[in-house]
């Protein structure tokens, strides 16, 4: 049976989980088909277009993983399905059975698990090999497209994969090979944005019980080791374009901003911690539930968004000049005086310099 090799997707599917419970299956797109054709024989069109039935339930008997089991549809293809055997039957008097693409093309449109069973038979040869050869952002990227299209549940059946499929790997520090298995952290979130941006982190870890030397031992009992890490996996920005830290977040904004006003000609000059993790080596922790926590209680939990940035973009685009040691007055163009929460923005900004350093993505590997 073949399939299609570009997916058709709904864009609600990257809101929404429909694995519901369901593992792993790479072998449910073929299975399921095949069921819906027995049913077609075995009970007829009536079966489908029966008003009474509000779901179709099939049995899978031969799943990738040999463990039968009955798989009752979502709404959305138990309603493609009954349309289309209805608007069939009403146009062809003893239709005959749908052909495969047929019924591809239904479930392609209307099953987000039969949709992403697809994508990962197409894509998870290319995610376990680049990773098994060390091109992790290649294998990143990939990952993050997943999520993106399907969202972060996707990520729960590929580290399945991970967990069903321990690789061998020669390890300097071992006389023999040992068995690792692979898994993912992910991350997506809107916040402060209305465009995503998506973490990916790739761990290895220890399947099974090995001898290490005393020096050579970790306190994890797996031996968790972080292979790689990006908290802005789709923004492709060339290294040239990203600033490096010059350890002062007020001089990495000013620096960012005239990054982004050669790159787009922009004269506005607005700037978002999205451009923070974009065009320099920020992580989402600046995001993070505790970071947050702190920047709005000094601010006395009242609304700063638009005030804080407000004054930040002011700054970079050298409306007022602060020193850069004590943070104070100096040489603006404006009174800063007129400006809202001022005095509080000076303690945000001497916050962040106080973590600065834990605000920064390491090095990719």
């Amino acid at each position: 049976m073949r399939f299609l090799v570009s997916l058709p997707t709904s864009d609600f599917w990257k809101y929404v989980d429909e694995v519901d419970g369901r593992d792993l299956d790479l072998s449910y797109p073929t299975q399921i088909i095949k069921a819906v054709k027995r049913a077609y024989f075995d009970k007829g069109v009536e079966w489908f277009i029966d008003d009474e039935r509000t779901e179709f339930t099939f049995f899978i008997p031969n799943p990738e993983n040999n463990i039968p089991y009955e798989v009752t549809l979502k709404p959305n293809i138990c309603k493609a399905l009954k349309l289309f055997f209805k608007d069939q039957a009403s146009l062809v008097s003893g239709m005959s059975c749908p052909s495969n693409n047929t019924l591809i093309d239904i479930f392609c449109e209307s099953d987000k698990f039969f949709s992403m069973m697809l994508a990962l038979r197409r894509d998870l040869p290319v995610i376990v090999n680049s990773i098994k050869l060390g091109n992790y952002h290649y294998a990143a990227i990939a990952i993050a497209s997943l999520m993106e299209t399907y969202n972060i549940e996707i990520i729960e059946l590929i580290n399945q994969y991970f967990e069903w499929h321990p690789y061998f790997i020669k390890d300097t520090e071992m006389p023999r090979h040992k068995r690792v298995k692979y898994f993912l952290v992910p991350n997506k979130t809107y916040i402060m944005s209305n465009i995503p941006y998506i973490a990916v982190l790739i761990y290895q870890y220890d399947d099974g019980e090995y001898y290490y030397p005393e020096d050579k031992k970790t306190k994890d009992p797996y031996h968790l080791k972080l292979l790689y890490e990006n908290y802005n996996v789709l923004q492709i920005i060339d290294k040239k374009h990203r600033v490096k830290p010059s350890g002062n977040f007020l001089q990495d904004c000013r620096n960012i901003i005239q990054m982004k006003k050669q790159v787009f000609f922009d004269t506005v000059g607005l700037i978002e911690f999205r451009d923070l993790m974009q065009y320099s080596y920020y992580s989402d922790r600046i995001l993070s539930i505790d970071v947050m926590k702190e920047v709005s209680e000094i601010f006395k939990q009242q609304k700063w968004q638009h005030n804080f940035f407000l004054i930040l973009s002011l700054y970079c685009n050298k409306i007022i000049e602060l020193q850069k040691q004590e943070l104070s007055d100096s040489k603006e163009v404006i009174d800063t005086s007129t400006l809202p929460d001022y005095d509080l923005f000076i303690k945000v900004i001497k916050y962040y310099d106080s973590i600065y350093d834990s605000l920064l993505v390491k090095d990719e590997k």
